[in-house]
């Protein structure tokens, strides 16, 4: 008897195809519309920030088309910190990244016009570009500005450039 209620527990909190339906409904709607970016096609070039308790988080994306050269300072208080350079590839609304200089550190990133999205796990080799007991995951940046100079303008904790201009 208790397996039935907590079926039927469960089976009651979960979501039906209809508000998913009616959820992609009003997203396609406040695209249409301009209230959000597109996630597909909205411009991912640009400076990405998240002010955080020790310091503020910024990310630099710089290219165009589908292929961005990066800068990553992520703080985890205030002798934590993560600080990266690669490349970046846009696949629709997601971002595979590479990191580069240090051990391997790949994985896919997501975009939803607005904000970048690091995963919640990343690989091992990506503590390689960390000081501290920090990482970069789950981090989620968003955009402050799309302007090229900007992302060109933001430093990292040693005061070099985070993206390197052409």
């Amino acid at each position: 008897m208790r397996a039935l209620w907590a079926f039927l527990l469960l089976a009651a909190c979960a979501p039906s195809s209809g508000s998913n339906q009616a959820g992609s409904e009003l997203e396609a709607a406040a695209i249409a519309t301009g209230a959000i970016p597109d996630p597909a096609t909205a411009p991912v070039e640009g400076l990405y920030e998240h002010v955080g308790e020790a310091a503020t988080d910024r990310l630099c994306l710089i290219g165009t088309g589908d292929d961005y050269r990066l800068g990553l300072n992520v703080y985890v208080g205030r002798d934590s910190v993560c600080t990266a350079r690669g490349s970046a590839e846009r696949k629709g609304e997601t971002l595979s990244i590479v990191l580069e200089g240090k051990d391997d550190c790949t994985f896919t990133a997501t975009f939803d016009g607005e904000q970048v999205s690091i995963p919640g796990a990343v690989p091992r080799g990506c503590a390689s570009y960390c000081l501290g007991e920090t990482s970069i995951a789950g981090v989620t940046l968003s955009k402050s500005s799309n302007a090229r100079i900007d992302a060109l303008a933001a430093r990292d904790g040693a005061g070099l450039p985070l993206c390197e201009g052409d």
